[in-house]
């Protein structure tokens, strides 16, 4: 079976840089003199994972799709049944 390679890209949220992985996880840089902190988000209870990037919880599905596709038109959703 071969290895999938996770490809990343990088985005601004909240004037942040915020790294999203395509398994799923995400890199946040606090600041400056802090480390990056990668994670897959907290879930809660409807279900979502979320990621705070500075101060604003963010839905980690759409964080990342925002980064491989750009940002949804108005009435489009995020599809992300495969996890």
């Amino acid at each position: 079976m071969e290895k999938e390679t996770i490809q990343s890209k990088t985005m601004q949220v909240n004037g942040v840089p915020v790294t999203c992985h395509s398994d799923g996880s995400i890199t946040c840089y606090p600041s400056p003199s802090n480390k990056p902190v990668r994670s897959l988000g907290t879930i809660y209870n409807n279900g979502y994972r979320y990621r705070r990037v500075k101060g604003k919880q963010h839905r980690v599905h759409r964080l990342i799709a925002s980064a491989f596709h750009g940002k949804p038109k108005n009435g489009e959703d995020v599809d992300h049944i495969n996890g």
